[in-house]
Formats: structure tokens, sequence, C-alpha cells
């Protein structure tokens, strides 16, 4: 199997990433909003800005670039806020009429310590990195966060952080002088 070939789902073994699909968009707060699986199997969810909003074109990487707003850094996402740019390749929409196509989108990913990304762990099973950890549906406790078994976050779970980031940027106003 060529690493190419780990790259398809239908290599990574069974689990819920086989029945869902690989990109989804749809609107919140009035924000278009995507989800979309990375080349490694996990989720990463977006939300495009439109042109006016107070954080379309800004970034929270701390470089002091003019780009550079710490509101970015400061919304609460999956991961914290880990892109952001314009439409570009896969990471764009489809625009409703009347709904601009230039978005500035932000952006975060399921693929953090503790997240499971199932083709990633296909590729270093093939490789010999670490022997293969089929996927276990993870008990659902109040202390599950302390164990160090990975979890694979669902497309449930990235629409919601969607929705909540959406609801975040929806309540962001332009500074005041």
């Amino acid at each position: 199997m060529t690493e190419r070939e780990d790259d398809k789902k239908e290599n990574w073994g069974p689990g819920p990433w086989q029945e869902e699909p690989d990109r989804v968009e749809w609107r919140s707060q009035g924000f278009v909003c995507l989800a979309l699986r990375g080349p490694m199997g996990a989720w990463c969810g977006y939300v495009g800005l439109p042109p006016g909003h107070p954080l379309h074109g800004k970034s929270g990487w701390g470089t002091g670039g003019e780009n550079d707003d710490d509101r970015v850094s400061e919304l609460n996402a999956h991961g914290g806020i880990t892109y952001a740019a314009e439409c570009a390749g896969h990471i764009c929409h489809v625009p409703a009429p009347g709904e601009p196509d230039h978005v500035w989108w932000l952006g975060f990913d399921c693929s953090h310590a503790g997240d499971y990304s199932p083709g990633l762990n296909a590729r270093l099973s093939r490789s010999g990195i670490r022997p293969w950890k089929p996927y276990v549906e993870p008990p659902l406790t109040v202390d599950s966060w302390l164990d160090r078994d990975e979890r694979y976050r669902r497309l449930d779970y990235v629409k919601d952080e969607c929705e909540q980031l959406a609801t975040q940027l929806a309540a962001v106003v332009a500074p005041t002088s």
C-alpha cells in the first residue's frame, strides 16, 4: 500500500468516519460555515466572515503586523484558531444569492494532541512507527479527559464548535475610538 492509498478513507479501518461525508457547508448566525475532513482524516471547521466584519482579513498570530488582532486569538474553538485566510482551494464556499463570495475564513482543526486522526494512524501503522491502534469508542465520563486515549472528533462535534465560533463572531463589534 502506498502513502497515497493510506490517505484514502476506505483504508483507515472501521470507524465513524466511514459513514460521514468529507465536506459539509451550512449557515449560522448569518455566516457561512464549513466542515472539511483534512488529509489525515481529522475534521477542520471554518466560519467565513464577510467584508465589513471587524475581523475580516485579521489573524491572531501575535506577529504585530497590520493583520494581527488579539480578538482572533481570544476566540474559543477546539485547539484555538489555526487558520485565517481568504477563499483558496477547497477552503471556499458556494455563495448563496446575495451572499459575498469574498469571505475571510477563521478555522480550527481537530488534529491536536489527544485527537484521533484515522488517516494518520493508518499511515503510522503502515510505516511501523507505532502499532496499529484501532478506533474504539471512548467511554464518556467526567474524568475521560484525564486519560491519554485519543478521541475522534465526529462531524456533529465540529458543527457544534463552528456554531459556537459563529456565535462569538456575531458578537464582535468594531472597536470604538
